[in-house]
């Protein structure tokens, strides 16, 4: 496993030793391929704008790191754009895990009101998963996950995963129709269940997937809930086709009422319904080495069962539409 401690403390000082890195701002535009842009904020329109720059690539990987960081907190020469990140925010460390850049902040972060925090998220993400060894960027706050103020934690996050922020508006949502499964009323099986859900371009639909799946069936479906309505998630990203999700220990102390099989495909076969999903590779507080309930080894890769699914004629589809 690859993994790298950066620590990133004051990170302009540290630019004062980096004379030769260069990231110098040029005229604001859209981004072209092979360039490497930094996100301001957009002072009228609270949006972010790309703003080209260059950096030396012979610079070692925590150089780099620092130096891009230290050129966000600086304001563009136009008056138009503005740092993204606020002035009291500071960043404790870093860590570099598989490509994935972790950046641990100061308990500051929570004074942010949600423009200030969803600006200076997207501008991050964007910027550094430009650099070739980061893939995602996930957020901490004083070394535990972030947590967004509707209760959701965010975890490693792709660049696409904040469309809406450059040109969209922030209010954007996306309409899509997804497939769950829950425990039919055996227990040994799931029933699917259809719904039409509307959410925020800010989360993934594989996350919501799962928050689905953790708020449990509506009322006017059929079906039990498979995790608990208090199950914490510490984050979920796809790489190559595998849905890697990671939950929080209490994953391992569900109620022991249905099957392991029931609860560990319930939740596999409702994300490869997601066609760029085609496994799920399970970890409980990033431990791969878990076999659920004594009986599902979650060491490898998970794919969709078939054999766990309820009959159509047994199992109505019911379809249900809900706002998220």
């Amino acid at each position: 496993m690859n993994s790298r401690r950066l620590h990133i403390l004051m990170l302009v000082l540290l630019l004062a030793l980096l004379p030769v890195c260069s990231l110098g701002c040029t005229k604001n535009e859209e981004p072209k391929a092979g360039a490497f842009y930094i996100y301001y904020k957009d002072v009228s329109s609270m949006n972010l704008h790309p703003v080209e720059g260059v950096f030396d690539d012979e610079l070692g990987f925590e150089d780099r790191v620092s130096a891009v960081f230290g050129k966000m907190r600086e304001s563009g020469k136009r008056s138009s754009y503005v740092s993204a990140i606020p002035e009291q925010i500071q960043i404790l460390s870093a860590t570099l895990l598989e490509n994935n850049l972790i950046f641990d902040f100061s308990s500051e972060y929570y004074s942010l009101n949600k423009y200030e925090e969803i600006l200076m998220r997207a501008a991050i993400v964007k910027t550094f998963t430009q650099i070739p060894e980061v893939s995602t960027v996930e957020f901490r706050v004083e070394r535990q996950p972030l947590v967004l103020p509707q209760g959701t934690i965010p975890g490693a996050m792709k660049s696409s995963d904040f469309k809406d922020v450059f040109g969209l508006g922030l209010n954007a949502y996306t309409e899509a129709r997804v497939v769950l499964y829950f425990a039919g009323e055996s227990g040994d099986k799931i029933r699917r269940t259809v719904r039409e859900i509307y959410y925020s371009n800010q989360i993934s639909i594989e996350q919501c997937v799962l928050q689905q799946l953790i708020a449990g069936p509506k009322e006017e479906e059929e079906g039990f809930p498979v995790l608990r309505s208090s199950q914490k998630l510490n984050s979920v990203t796809v790489r190559d086709g595998i849905c890697h999700v990671d939950f929080g220990v209490d994953f391992l102390s569900q109620a022991m009422t249905l099957p392991a099989e029931t609860i560990i495909f319930a939740i596999v076969d409702s994300l490869t319904e997601i066609p760029e999903v085609t496994s799920v590779r399970i970890t409980v507080d990033s431990n791969s080495e878990v076999f659920f309930m004594d009986t599902v080894d979650l060491s490898k890769p998970l794919y969709r069962n078939l054999d766990f699914i309820e009959s159509p004629l047994n199992a109505p589809v019911t379809e249900s539409t809900v706002a998220e």
